[in-house]
């Protein structure tokens, strides 16, 4: 990206001019829905907002699929910050009407299958203790499988919308914190990028950006529920 172009986002050439600077209030890592849903509901409020992605858009990623709890939560912040398109996520019906080119799937019911700690787990058909559970009483207010791909790329798309400005491409590497503010440094396609922000946000996901640079523990170990995908 050229310095015209950075400048248009609101960065300034460094001093060395092979690089950019930024201050920002808030600087969120990780465009996942709830890095963006996040970084666009600050900017709703009128902070302002970086948002940090190391890849692009569209990607991949697994799930999701949601729950009535979630959908609730939707609504919720629909109602509160004026995000009409989250209402429409929110029942597979709303979602058709509204954004039918955002991928989904309808989600009909799941399974709990439960397991006993020091034993295999073993299939037993009809005998097996399971707990089988009905997503909703019809279609229209159906929960939905994610296609994450699409509905990543959206958040990302309206946050912009919002008025957060998005640096995708971008590989921070060192942060440092003082009283006041914390100093973001990477690379963004090359160039070095120095982000300074007065509160940081990282929705990186476990093991993250900022658990590795401050030397967080894992506390996986103290949950009584864990899954993984590899």
């Amino acid at each position: 990206m050229t310095v015209d172009s950075l400048c248009s986002l609101g960065m300034t050439p460094g001093c060395a001019g092979d690089g950019m600077t930024r201050s920002c209030e808030v600087a969120i890592v990780g465009s996942g829905f709830t890095g963006s849903l996040l970084a666009r509901v600050l900017a709703v409020l009128g902070y302002d907002v970086v948002l940090l992605e190391r890849g692009t858009h569209p990607r991949f990623a697994i799930g999701e699929s949601t729950t009535p709890l979630a959908n609730l939560s939707l609504e919720r912040l629909a109602a509160r910050y004026g995000l009409a398109d989250c209402h429409h996520l929110a029942t597979h019906g709303r979602w058709v009407a509204h954004l039918p080119e955002l991928r989904r799937g309808l989600k009909r019911g799941f399974t709990y299958y439960r397991h006993h700690p020091g034993e295999r787990f073993a299939e037993r058909g009809l005998d097996s203790e399971r707990l089988l559970v009905a997503a909703s009483p019809e279609d229209a207010l159906s929960d939905t499988h994610w296609l994450r791909a699409d509905v990543d790329e959206h958040f990302v798309r309206r946050a912009v919308e919002a008025g957060v400005q998005y640096l995708d491409r971008t590989e921070l590497t060192s942060a440092d914190f003082s009283n006041a503010s914390a100093r973001l440094r990477g690379r963004r396609d090359g160039d070095v990028l120095e982000l300074e922000a007065g509160f940081v946000v990282d929705a990186s996901g476990p093991g993250g950006f900022l658990a590795r640079q401050l030397a967080l523990p894992s506390g996986l170990e103290h949950t009584h529920t864990r899954a993984s995908s590899k």
